[in-house]
C-alpha cells in the first residue's frame, strides 16, 4: 500500500512532483501516514490527534521545528523532519554583502569628510572601492 501523505500547504509544484512519485498525496491530514508541514502549521497535541494514530512522521517544509510540539510528537513515537542547512548559502551572502557595504560606506564617508569625491569607476556601485584583484 502506497504510504499517504498531507501536504499542510502550498509547496512549489516541483516538490508535489516529486512526492507523487512515491506517495498518495490526500487533502486532509486525518488518516495520513505522513504530512508536510510549513512553519505557519502548529503541529501540535490537537493536530496529531486528528491525524490518527497512523500518523508516523511530520516532516516540516522549513529549516527549523518551532512549530512542532516535539514532546507531543515523541510520546507518540512520531518522527519529526526538516530541512537543515537550506539557507546557509543564502545567510552567507547577505553576511558578506554586509560586510562589504560597510567597507564601502566607510570608505565613502572618510572621502565626503575629507572634501574629496570618490574616482567614478566602470563597475557596479558595489565594487567601485575593492582592490582590483577582487572586483
Amino acid at each position: 500500500m502506497t504510504p499517504r501523505v498531507h501536504l499542510s500547504d502550498a509547496v512549489p509544484a516541483e516538490i508535489v512532483h516529486e512526492l507523487e512519485a512515491d506517495f498518495e498525496l490526500v487533502s486532509s491530514s486525518v488518516g495520513a501516514d505522513g504530512i508536510v508541514a510549513v512553519l505557519t502549521v502548529r503541529v501540535d497535541d490537537a493536530y496529531i490527534d486528528a491525524a490518527g494514530p497512523q500518523l508516523q512522521i511530520a516532516a516540516n517544509y522549513a529549516v527549523g521545528v518551532n512549530n512542532i510540539d516535539l514532546e507531543a510528537a515523541r510520546r507518540r513515537g512520531i518522527v519529526i523532519s526538516n530541512t537543515p542547512d537550506v539557507l546557509t548559502g543564502a545567510t552567507a551572502e547577505i553576511a558578506l554583502t554586509l560586510m562589504l557595504s560597510l567597507r564601502i560606506g566607510n570608505s565613502s564617508q572618510q572621502a565626503q569628510a575629507k572634501g574629496k569625491r570618490l574616482a567614478r569607476t566602470r563597475q557596479a556601485p558595489l565594487c567601485a572601492n575593492l582592490h582590483p584583484a577582487i572586483a
